[in-house]
C-alpha cells in the first residue's frame, strides 16, 4: 500500500512538473497554485478514506493470520544454534521460513508459529503450502500440475515424488555452481527445504544442546533424549514437556516448561552476555528499527522536496528535519543493538554496509540542511537513507543478517576503522550525487547563477567523499598490511576504492581550474553513484581475490540498472540544458 501511495505521490509531481513545462511563462504561477490547491484537497480526502481503508485493510489482515494456540514468547527466546552462532528461536524460525517458502512470515503470522506446530505436531502440517517451486521446469521434472509458474506447495503435494526429487537434487548437486540452471538451483533449494522439515518432523533440528561452553556443535533434541548428563536430561525433559503442553494446549505449562529449556540452554553457555545478547536480537526482530527508520527517512525526503520548491516554507523544512532526527534516534539505537548483539562494529557483511551507509547519509544531510535550511539536505539525505535501507530490507530476504563474520574480517581494529572510514566516504559520494540531481534540474530550470548554491554543496560534498574513501584506502593497506603482509595487491576491491579516488578527483580537479563548470561537475557526480556501486558491489560479482566473500545473485542486474538510469538523466539533462532557455523558466515554487 506504501508502495502505490508512493506511486501516486511521484505521479503527481510528474505530472505537476509536466504542467509547468508545457505553461506560457504568465499563467504558470496561476496554474501550479491551483494544482497544488487541488493536491491538498485530495490529500485532505486521502487522508480520511486512506484511514478508514488502511484500518480496515489492517482489521482483515489481522483476522486472516493465523492467531496462535499458545504464548509463544517464551518458545521464541529459547536460544538454539544456527550458521555458527546461538540466535533466539524466533529469528531461526524466520531464517527456516526464509529458506522454505523465500518469506519471513507464515500466512501473514510469525514464523515461530509454524515452527512451533512442525516441531510439536508435525502432522498437522503436512498440507501447509510452505514449499517455494520457483521455475515451471521443476513442476514439470516432478510432474506435478500447476497453472502457475511459480508457487507454494505442501509436503502432501511433494510426497509422492520424494524419490524423484532426492534423484534430480542429487544430480544437480554434482554439476558445479556455475554450471547448474535456474531449474537446477531450484531444485537444490527445494531438497534443502524438504530435508529441513523432514529433520524437524524428526527432532533432528535445530541445535539446542550446547556442549564445550557453547563453542562445539550443539546437539538436536533427538540427541540430546539419548545422552545422560544432567543438562541434556533438563533440556530433553524440557522438551518434550513443551510437546505435551502443545499439543494438550496447555499455555502455562507450555511456557513454564519453555523458560526451563531457556535455562537450562544458557547454563551450558560460557558467555556471560549470551542471554542479554539473544534478549536484544528478540528486541530487533520484534521493533525492526531500521524498516521504521526507511518510513520515516522517506515521508522526510518527500518533504524535503516540498520545501526545495520554496525554501521558505520553514515550518515543512522544520517538521522534515524533526522526523530525519527521530529517525537518526531510532536507526542509531538499531546500529547499538546490532553492535552489542554480535559484539563486533556496525559493518561486518554486505547488508550491514548498507544500513551504515544510510545512517551517514542521513546525518551528513542533516548536516547539510543546517548549513543551507533550503530543503536540499533534507531531499537528498532522505531520499539517499531510505532507497539504501530498502536496499538492506532486500538483503534480509537472504537469510540471517547476522551470520558469524568470514575470517578475513574477523581481524583487528585496522580493519574497523578502515571499513567505518570508507563506508563515511561512500556516503559523501552518495549524497554529492544526490545533491547534483536537484543541482542539475534547478541548473535547466532557472539557469546556472540560481544553481551556484546546490554546487557549492556538491563540491563540497564530493570533497568529503574524496577525503574518507582516500584515507579509508590507505588505512585498508595497513590492515592489509598486518592481516596478509602486503599493503598493496591490486585486488579487485582495492581497485574499486582507487576508482572511486580517481573518479572523485579528477571530477573535483576538473572543475578547479574551470576545465568544467558546475554542470559538468554535478554530471561527475552523479556517474560517481555508478562508480562506487561498482566497487561497493560489482567486484563481488568476480568472484576472485580476498575481498570475494560478498557475493550476492541479482546484482548484475541491478548494477546495469543503476548505470543506465543515470546516464539517461545525465544525457537528458545535458540535452535540455544545451537548448533550453532558462532565464525564460520561472521557479517551480508557487
Amino acid at each position: 500500500m506504501r508502495e502505490n501511495s508512493e506511486h501516486r505521490t511521484s505521479n503527481i509531481e510528474h505530472r505537476t512538473s509536466d504542467v509547468g513545462v508545457r505553461a506560457d511563462h504568465s499563467g504558470l504561477r496561476a496554474r501550479i497554485r491551483d494544482l497544488i490547491s487541488m493536491f491538498g484537497v485530495r490529500c485532505s480526502m486521502f487522508g480520511v478514506r486512506g484511514a478508514v481503508v488502511l484500518a480496515a485493510l489492517t482489521a482483515l489482515a489481522a483476522r486472516a493470520a493465523p492467531q496462535s494456540p499458545l504464548d509463544l514468547r517464551a518458545f521464541g527466546s529459547i536460544p538454539v544454534l544456527e550458521g555458527g552462532r546461538p540466535m533466539p528461536m524466533s529469528a531461526y524460525a524466520r531464517v527456516a521460513m526464509l529458506q522454505m517458502a523465500g518469506r519471513g512470515t507464515w500466512q501473514g503470522g510469525p514464523a515461530s508459529l509454524w515452527l512451533a506446530r512442525a516441531l510439536f505436531e508435525s502432522d498437522a502440517t503436512t498440507n501447509d503450502a510452505v514449499f517455494l517451486v520457483s521455475h515451471p521446469d521443476t513442476f514439470d521434472a516432478l510432474g506435478i500440475a500447476t497453472d502457475k509458474p511459480r508457487r507454494r506447495v505442501a509436503y502432501a503435494e511433494l510426497e509422492p515424488v520424494l524419490a524423484k526429487l532426492h534423484d534430480l537434487t542429487t544430480r544437480a548437486m554434482e554439476l558445479k555452481p556455475a554450471d547448474r540452471t535456474p531449474a537446477d538451483r531450484d531444485l537444490v533449494q527445494l531438497g534443502s527445504a524438504v530435508a529441513l522439515y523432514a529433520a524437524f518432523s524428526r527432532g533432528d533440528h535445530p541445535g539446542l544442546l550446547p556442549r564445550d561452553g557453547g563453542h562445539g556443535a550443539w546437539l538436536a533434541p533427538s540427541e540430546a533424549a539419548t545422552e545422560t548428563d544432567e543438562a541434556a536430561r533438563a533440556v530433553s525433559a524440557g522438551w518434550e514437556t513443551m510437546r505435551a503442553a502443545w499439543r494438550a494446549r496447555d499455555d502455562a505449562a507450555f511456557t513454564a516448561a519453555a523458560k526451563e529449556v531457556r535455562a537450562a540452554v544458557l547454563r551450558g553457555v560460557d558467555d556471560p552476555k549470551a542471554g542479554a545478547r539473544l534478549g536484544g536480537e528478540e528486541t530487533l526482530g520484534r521493533l525492526r528499527p531500521f524498516s521504521r527508520a526507511l518510513q520515516a527517512y522517506l515521508v522526510a525526503g518527500i518533504l524535503g522536496f516540498w520545501v526545495a520548491l520554496d525554501p521558505r516554507r520553514r515550518r515543512t523544512a522544520a517538521a522534515a528535519a524533526v522526523l530525519v532526527g527521530l529517525a537518526l534516534l531510532v536507526h542509531t539505537a538499531g546500529l547499538a543493538l546490532r553492535t552489542f548483539v554480535m559484539g563486533r562494529p556496525p559493518v561486518t557483511n554486505l547488508y550491514s554496509t548498507f544500513v551504515f551507509v544510510a545512517w551517514c547519509s542521513a546525518l551528513i544531510g542533516l548536516g547539510v540542511e543546517r548549513a543551507r535550511r533550503d530543503g536540499l539536505g533534507l531531499l537528498s539525505g532522505g531520499a539517499t537513507a531510505a532507497v539504501l535501507l530498502a536496499v538492506a530490507v532486500r538483503y534480509e530476504l537472504d537469510g540471517d543478517t547476522m551470520q558469524r563474520v568470514v575470517a578475513v574480517l574477523d581481524s583487528n581494529f585496522w580493519l574497523t576503522v578502515h571499513v567505518l572510514t570508507i563506508m563515511v566516504g561512500y556516503a559523501g559520494c552518495l549524497m554529492a550525487g544526490a545533491a547534483a540531481h536537484v543541482q542539475l534540474v534547478k541548473h535547466w530550470r532557472q539557469g546556472a547563477d540560481a544553481a551556484a548554491g546546490v554546487a557549492r554543496a556538491v563540491r563540497g560534498l564530493l570533497g568529503l567523499g574524496l577525503v574518507f574513501t582516500f584515507l579509508g584506502t590507505m588505512l585498508g593497506g595497513v590492515w592489509a598490511d598486518q592481516s596478509w603482509g602486503r599493503f598493496w595487491g591490486w585486488d579487485p576491491k582495492e581497485n574499486g576504492a582507487l576508482l572511486i579516488v580517481l573518479w572523485t578527483a579528477a571530477v573535483l580537479h576538473a572543475r578547479g581550474p574551470r576545465i568544467i563548470g558546475d554542470a559538468g561537475m554535478a554530471a561527475g557526480a552523479i556517474l560517481g553513484i555508478v562508480v562506487v556501486a561498482v566497487a561497493w558491489q560489482g567486484v563481488n560479482l568476480l568472484g576472485v581475490g580476498l575481498h570475494s566473500y560478498g557475493f550476492t545473485s541479482g546484482a548484475a542486474f541491478w548494477l546495469m540498472a543503476i548505470a543506465a538510469v543515470e546516464g539517461a538523466f545525465v544525457a537528458v539533462m545535458a540535452g535540455l540544458i544545451r537548448t533550453g532557455a532558462p532565464q525564460a523558466r520561472p521557479p517551480l515554487s508557487p
